[in-house]
């Protein structure tokens, strides 16, 4: 069973559950009998024991097959450190409760001191599981500790019944999820709940109506894979199975590449993926290598919730935005091909499941290649960007996969970080991109300060033009030997929570909402002064406020219903005259604030009136706000 373990088939939850109950008998042997047997020693125990820290990014797991894209309380795991002897297999159950702030009862039960609260980051950045007849993948990051961290997991895996003898997998193999600066870009749809109980969602024989492979979601085109010549089947192979048959891992970055050709059999002669952290673990790239048996109809697919998706005019690169953050998506090779958005639907030519939920939040970005033949690479560069950071101009060239090696160049290098004369977190000599959080009302840029790790290096600050923004540290190897190491200290605001003294606050009066007319929680609740009532709609929607006269705006807070247990979804922006806006701010909120208002650093803005358009929050499509403050000054000059 723990050999099953080791890397689950059917994802992240049925590993909670099934560890679960392996933690109630070693628990019952120890307290009944002070002895496990051997148990705990055998094959696969320790390396399960790490399996839930390596796949999840800082935004959450990696949720192939099917799982949720929530991140689960383990208590299970105190247990395992302790018969272990090792502190850090507690790591990730310290991860989930400081994002989940949930105490369990057998967190009392396994607790242990020395082991909860000991944990240190895992020593290795990188995890692979490559048991033959298992799922295959191999996860990347850049740091355990930055909630902005890098991270990247691959899957191959089994699709055969034969030998994982389960129906919670998907065709997702070569699926991936991506996390960079603090936002999930590629996602998996994972499951929902609802399916479970419809006749069909747990049967693989494609000849039945309906079965497992009609639901978008189980399918390769709803995962971030490859989908070649659709039609109403299985997109594809039942009986595959694709193994990582390359990986490495060094301090400069890492890589895997996965054997999909049993998944494509029918169309391909070999296809494979690889994926790689590198460039300082700064950016992301995506190859895929495939000699086609004949011409063929081929889509390259990724799932995102991004908002904003902007495809350049020659299709060769798109600039997605989430959160006010921006990931920059390069299509290197082939020349043929442009990228282009699509909605997270089925294709024309299958045959889906009419009662389906679909993700209306979730669009793909898409390589369309309608007559693909013989040898065909596809390769796509993601490059996370800081604040200032302008898209990378040069266009690499793409290496064949069986070249690929990590690039070790000597490199000039910092050996210490630090703002306002405090060590940056989580700093490594070879983390090339930070993210420091200032306090709210921080006025004075900080000041960066760097020491090179070879002290006749020169160290060049470039510092923020204000905040947020980013500064820039520069090292140089002045004999010319070492190129040159580039640092991006991305800095912001804090949270702030409450109501703000010393800056004057704004009449607000409600003006109009576009929900509906007989809405039983209406707009002039969230400017009622009562912190009880609120506005509540779902999906998207605005509402207006009058501010009273022209006026110069410079911070918003909002009390959101249940704020401290969803992130709400939202732009703000202003108007002179009521018809036409300026976006100033984009969340999400943080998700983290009780009753309260949350504040808002929005540009001086000349306004006279103030709408916020809600799209939902991470959990449902509802919106529910509370209380409106806005603060200012009387008049457009300021004064």
């Amino acid at each position: 069973m723990i050999t099953f373990m080791q890397c689950q088939w059917e994802g992240t939850g049925y590993w909670n559950y099934a560890t679960e109950y392996f933690a109630y008998m070693m628990s019952a042997l120890h307290t009944t009998l002070g002895t496990d047997y051997g148990f705990m020693n055998q094959t696969g125990v320790r390396e399960t024991a790490k399996y839930m820290a390596n796949l999840h990014g800082p935004k959450g797991p990696f949720n192939y097959a099917d799982a949720h894209s929530k991140i689960l309380d383990t208590p299970q795991l105190l247990l395992f450190a302790d018969l272990l002897g090792d502190p850090d297999v507690s790591w990730y159950r310290e991860f989930s409760y400081r994002e989940n702030h949930v105490v369990l009862p057998l967190d009392l039960v396994w607790y242990r001191p020395g082991m909860y609260g000991a944990s240190n980051d895992p020593q290795q950045l990188d995890s692979l599981y490559d048991h033959p007849l298992k799922n295959n993948v191999a996860t990347f990051r850049d740091s355990w500790s930055d909630p902005g961290a890098n991270y990247v997991a691959v899957k191959g895996g089994i699709n055969d019944y034969a030998i994982s003898n389960t129906l919670h997998n998907n065709l997702d193999i070569g699926t991936f999820v991506l996390d960079a600066l603090g936002v999930r870009w590629a996602v998996d749809l994972g499951k929902d709940d609802a399916d479970y109980n419809v006749q069909g969602y747990f049967t693989s024989n494609p000849e039945a109506d309906p079965n497992r492979w009609d639901w978008y979601r189980t399918r390769a085109e709803g995962s971030n894979t490859l989908v070649i010549n659709p039609d109403d089947g299985p997109d594809q192979a039942l009986d595959a199975n694709a193994p990582i048959i390359a990986y490495d891992s060094k301090p400069e970055g890492g890589y895997a590449v996965v054997d999909m050709t049993s998944a494509y059999k029918d169309d391909v002669v070999y296809a494979k993926r690889g994926m790689m952290l590198g460039q300082f673990r700064s950016s992301f790239l995506l190859q895929d290598e495939l000699q086609l048996k004949a011409p063929s109809d081929l889509y390259w697919f990724m799932h995102t919730d991004a908002p904003e998706i902007t495809v350049a005019p020659d299709g060769k690169s798109a600039l997605l935005t989430k959160n006010g953050q921006r990931l920059y998506a390069q299509l290197l090779s082939p020349s043929v091909a442009s990228f282009e958005v699509r909605t997270a639907t089925p294709l024309p030519t299958t045959d889906s499941y009419a009662g389906q939920k679909l993700n209306a939040n979730v669009r793909k970005l898409t390589i369309h290649i309608p007559a693909a033949k013989d040898q065909l690479t596809i390769a796509v560069r993601f490059t996370p960007l800081s604040v200032i950071e302008a898209p990378p101009a040069d266009v690499p060239a793409v290496t064949p996969l069986q070249a690929w090696s990590i690039d070790s160049t000597p490199t000039a290098l910092l050996s210490q970080l630090k703002v306002d004369g405090v060590p940056v977190a989580g700093f490594r000599s070879m983390k090339m991109k930070y993210a420091v959080e200032v306090p709210f009302l921080t006025q004075t840029v900080p000041a960066i300060t760097a020491v090179a790790a070879d002290p006749n290096d020169t160290v060049t600050v470039t510092p923020a033009s204000g905040i947020p923004g980013t500064a820039v540290v520069e090292v140089t190897d002045d004999q010319g030997v070492d190129r040159p190491g580039k640092y991006f200290i991305d800095l912001t605001r804090g949270i702030f929570s409450g109501v703000l003294t010393d800056v004057l606050v704004l009449p607000v009066t409600y003006l109009a909402d576009s929900g509906p007319a007989n809405n039983d929680w209406p707009g002039p609740r969230a400017a009622d002064h009562d912190p009880t009532t609120y506005w509540s709609v779902s999906g998207p929607n605005t509402i207006d406020f009058d501010l009273g006269s022209e006026t110069t705006a410079t911070y918003v807070g909002i009390t959101w219903r249940f704020g401290n247990q969803r992130q709400f979804f939202f732009d703000l922006l202003t108007s002179t005259d009521g018809q036409t806006w300026t976006k100033v701010y984009q969340g999400p909120s943080s998700g983290k604030v009780t009753d309260d208002y949350e504040i808002y650093d929005i540009p001086d803005t000349t306004a006279r009136y103030l709408r916020i358009a809600v799209s939902g929050n991470n959990i449902t499509t509802a919106t529910s706000i509370n209380e409106v403050m806005v603060y200012g000054s009387n008049g457009p000059d300021g004064q």
